[in-house]
């Protein structure tokens, strides 16, 4: 029978062992919805930060799988990444990933953020991600 504190030891030493270093920056969304069509957004640092480990991958376009399809729809892109981090740490539509200990920097897509549950306990999460090219993340 599993435990889901001995897999998330597991899932720990994983990524002590295979990790990169990643800063998790979280971002307080403001929403201003007036007479146009489109709602506008403004992003404020909420002054949290989270450091810990994560593996990166490339996306695969194998006949198979959820990166397959979400590519097909157009949800993702060839050049996204796939983040996976510990259960432990939140992870939001509203953050900004930084890889490395000043390397790129990523936003997290919206359909893209899944959890590894058992008995509740969230073991890992994968979120897809993409290039953040700079615009309305300010802090």
């Amino acid at each position: 029978m599993f435990n889901p504190s001995g897999l998330r030891a597991d899932v720990s030493s994983l990524l002590d062992a295979y990790g990169t270093p990643i800063t998790i920056k979280y971002y307080t969304a403001n929403t201003f919805s007036g007479t146009s069509y489109d709602e506008e957004y403004f992003f404020v640092a909420s002054g949290l930060t989270v450091s810990g480990a994560g593996i990166v991958q490339a996306l695969s376009d194998k006949m198979s799988g959820g990166d397959k399809k979400y590519l097909e729809q157009g949800l993702l892109r060839t050049d996204d990444k796939k983040l996976f981090i510990h259960g432990s740490i939140n992870i939001t539509t509203q953050s900004l990933v930084t890889i490395g200990n000043n390397g790129s920097q990523y936003t997290i897509l919206p359909q893209g953020i899944i959890p590894h549950e058992i008995s509740g306990i969230n073991i890992y999460s994968t979120a897809y991600m993409r290039a953040y090219t700079g615009g309305s993340y300010y802090g």
